[in-house]
């Protein structure tokens, strides 16, 4: 499993903040952008939460990269 300090975006976060579900909430993921910068999305994976995100939000927390 990939340690969350090895993702640029995350690299400065302490253990103890990770765990802070108030951290978590203000730092959630919201964009397909934002997802972008943590795992590869496929064109039809993109095509797909576009859709979604007519209608739905995205707001993605802790999240774990294997």
């Amino acid at each position: 499993m990939r340690d969350y300090r090895d993702i640029p975006r995350w690299a400065s976060v302490k253990p103890e903040e990770w765990q802070d579900w108030r951290w978590q909430l203000n730092n959630r993921l919201t964009s397909t952008a934002d997802l972008r910068e943590i795992i590869e999305l496929t064109a039809t994976e993109e095509q797909g939460i576009a859709e979604c995100l007519e209608n739905l939000r995205m707001a993605i927390t802790h999240i774990t990269v294997p």
